[in-house]
C-alpha cells in the first residue's frame, strides 16, 4: 500500500510534508491550550487537480492551493 502511494504521488514526500504540518499544529493547539475534536489531511491526487484545475480554467495544476490539506475541526 504504501509503494502505491510513493509511485503514484505527484508531490515529492507529500505524506510527509503532511504529517510534518499537522504535527507542528497540533504542538501549537496544545501548548495554547485550543481545544479541538478532529484533525484529518490528505494530498490531492494528480487526477483529481487536473479536474479541478480544468474546472477552474487554471494555467496549471499549481495555481491550486489545496493540493495538500490539513482539516481541523474546533470544539
Amino acid at each position: 500500500m504504501y509503494l502505491i502511494v510513493l509511485l503514484y504521488a505527484f508531490i515529492p514526500f507529500g505524506n510527509k510534508i503532511l504529517l510534518h504540518e499537522m504535527n507542528n499544529f497540533n504542538r501549537i493547539l496544545v501548548k495554547q491550550e485550543i481545544p479541538f475534536h478532529i484533525c484529518t489531511g490528505r494530498v490531492k491526487t494528480l487526477k483529481s487537480a487536473l479536474i479541478k484545475a480544468k474546472r477552474m480554467n487554471l494555467r496549471s495544476i499549481y495555481d491550486l492551493h489545496d493540493i495538500v490539506e490539513c482539516k481541523y475541526v474546533f470544539n
